[in-house]
This record gives C-alpha cells, sequence and structure tokens, in this order.
C-alpha cells in the first residue's frame, strides 16, 4: 500500500480466506507491505475492509489465481504496478481524502446577553447521524467554532453531507 506518491502506507485492513476456508485479516506494515499467504488452488479474493487514516479504501477487490506456487494477480485497481512476486511486489496506490472544515457561529435572536447561558454544545452530523465530535461554544470565543480536517469524501466516494445540531 502505498499513497499516491509511492509513499508506504501503514494501516491498511483486507480479508481473504486461505486454504484451510479460514477468513484471514491481514493488516500492513510501516513498509506497506501486506502479506497473503496459505493460499488455495484457484481464485482469491482479497478485500480492503479499512484504509488508512486519511485515505479512501479500494473500490474493488484484488483477485489472485493461484496454481502450485505461482500466484498472479487478475484483477488490480489500474494505477496499480508490479505482478505481485516477490521481485515485483505489487504496489496499489489509495488516493488521499480530501477534507473540509466546517465553521459554526451561534446567532441568538430575541434575547439579551444576560439570557444566554454560559455555553452551548453543538454535535455534527454526518449524513445524517450524529458522530462523537461536538464543540462547546461561549461569548468569549464569540460564539463561533469549527469542526476541522473533515473527510470530504466516504469511504466509497460519496460526497458526505454535514449538518450540525445544538444539544
Amino acid at each position: 500500500k502505498v499513497d499516491e506518491q509511492g509513499k508506504p502506507l501503514a494501516g491498511a485492513v483486507f480479508q481473504y480466506t486461505d486454504n484451510a476456508n479460514q477468513t484471514v485479516t491481514s493488516l500492513s506494515n510501516a513498509d506497506g507491505v501486506l502479506y497473503v499467504i496459505k493460499l488455495a488452488e484457484g481464485t482469491t479474493t482479497v478485500t480492503e475492509t479499512t484504509a488508512p487514516d486519511g485515505y479512501l479504501k479500494l473500490k474493488d477487490p484484488l483477485q489472485l489465481e493461484v496454481s502450485g506456487n505461482d500466484v498472479k494477480v487478475t484483477k488490480a485497481p489500474d494505477n496499480a504496478e508490479g505482478t505481485g512476486s516477490f521481485d515485483s511486489p505489487l504496489l496499489v496506490k489509495n488516493k488521499k481524502v480530501k477534507t473540509t472544515t466546517i465553521s459554526v457561529t451561534k446567532q441568538w435572536q430575541n434575547d439579551t446577553p444576560a439570557e444566554r447561558p454560559s455555553s452551548i454544545t453543538i454535535t455534527l452530523i454526518r449524513n445524517g447521524k450524529p458522530t462523537d465530535k461536538t464543540l462547546v461554544l461561549d461569548a468569549k470565543h464569540g460564539w463561533t467554532g469549527s469542526f476541522e480536517q473533515l473527510p470530504v469524501l466516504d469511504e466509497s466516494g460519496k460526497p458526505i453531507v454535514y449538518t450540525v445540531d445544538e444539544i
């Protein structure tokens, strides 16, 4: 696993079924290397279940064709390089997730500063579902805050809709 510039990416999680018909979960190491071992004869599908932080996971699984000790990559992303052998490892590139910042300002109406609470809490909503991200807004900071480094696309590459809610 590498980024678009070829820098190794640790933390990608993949799953496949081994030759004992067991589901194997494997993690790319600090060098971006993922070992797929004990493969059954025939076609093995290797699916990325979790991308490294800040990256999109692969849309489609990899496919390997196993014949004896020979393993050939038969399906990989278009931007992949190499054959998958020890001499020519398959380099699979992940796209970095673009991020955005959501700024929040509480606008008070029909009240006086004396009637306001000392602070309010704002929750970030992602695609209609509350997240664990919150902001505490107060007069000292102008009733303003922001949620930063939010991914623009979900793991499938679809746009994320963010809203906020006052708790």
